[in-house]
C-alpha cells in the first residue's frame, strides 16, 4: 500500500479511538458533551510537550493521560449542578476556551503549533514509517475496543443500559408529543383560545 492510504488508515484510527472514548460518555451515560475534542487536545499537546523535553513516548502516553483526565474532573465536579442542554452549553464553552487558549499560548505554538516532536520510539527503535505507526494505532484501537466491551458487560455497563433506554424513551415521547400538539392546533378551527384549549384537551401538559 501506498504512504497516503497508510496515513489516511492511520489518521482513521486516531479519531476511530476518539469516537469511542465519546461513546462512553454519549452512548454509555446518556450525557450530552460538545467539549471532548477539548480533552482530545489536551492530551495531544501534553504529550507533545513531555517528548519536546525529553520524556520517552511510553511515559509521555500514560502521564498525558493522567493529566488530561485530572483536568476532565475538574470540569466534572462544577458541572454536576447541570444537567442535559445546561451541560451541553458548559461542554461547549469549555472547548471554545480551550481551543483560544491553544491558539494565543507562547508555549503551544499558537497557530502554527509544536515544532521539534521528536519520532515516537518503542523499546529504543522509532517508528519512522507509516505501516510501524499503524500498527501502533491499530493495537491502541483494539485495547480500546476490548475495554469499551468489557465497561458494557461490567455491572456499571450494566447500570447505565436502563437509564439511557428511558432517557431515549422520553426524548421520543416529547418530540412526538410536541409535533401532535402543533398538528392538533393547525387542523383546529380558528378562534380566540379555539387551538390552546383543544390541545390541552387532547395532551395535558
Amino acid at each position: 500500500m501506498s504512504v497516503y492510504i497508510f496515513h489516511v488508515l492511520i489518521m482513521m484510527g486516531i479519531y476511530a479511538i476518539l469516537a469511542l472514548s465519546l461513546n462512553i460518555i454519549v452512548g454509555f451515560a446518556g450525557l450530552v458533551s460538545l467539549g471532548h475534542a477539548a480533552f482530545f487536545g489536551i492530551g495531544a499537546y501534553v504529550s507533545g510537550l513531555l517528548m519536546i523535553n525529553g520524556l520517552g513516548f511510553p511515559a509521555a502516553f500514560f502521564l498525558s493521560g493522567i493529566i488530561t483526565s485530572l483536568l476532565g474532573l475538574c470540569l466534572a465536579l462544577p458541572s454536576l449542578r447541570v444537567k442535559d442542554d445546561y451541560l451541553a452549553i458548559v461542554t461547549l464553552g469549555f472547548g471554545i476556551i480551550i481551543g483560544l487558549v491553544f491558539l494565543n499560548l507562547e508555549i503551544t505554538g499558537g497557530a502554527d503549533g509544536l515544532v521539534g516532536i521528536p519520532p515516537v520510539s518503542l523499546m529504543g527503535k522509532p517508528l519512522y514509517s507509516k505501516p510501524g505507526f499503524f500498527g501502533l494505532v491499530a493495537g491502541v484501537l483494539v485495547v480500546m475496543i476490548v475495554t469499551m466491551y468489557t465497561l458494557k458487560q461490567s455491572k456499571i455497563g450494566r447500570a447505565w443500559a436502563p437509564f439511557v433506554t428511558m432517557m431515549s424513551r422520553l426524548h421520543s415521547w416529547a418530540s412526538m408529543s410536541t409535533a401532535t400538539k402543533q398538528w392538533h392546533s393547525s387542523q383546529a378551527p380558528s378562534g380566540p383560545g379555539w387551538p390552546e384549549a383543544c390541545t390541552h384537551i387532547i395532551l395535558p401538559t
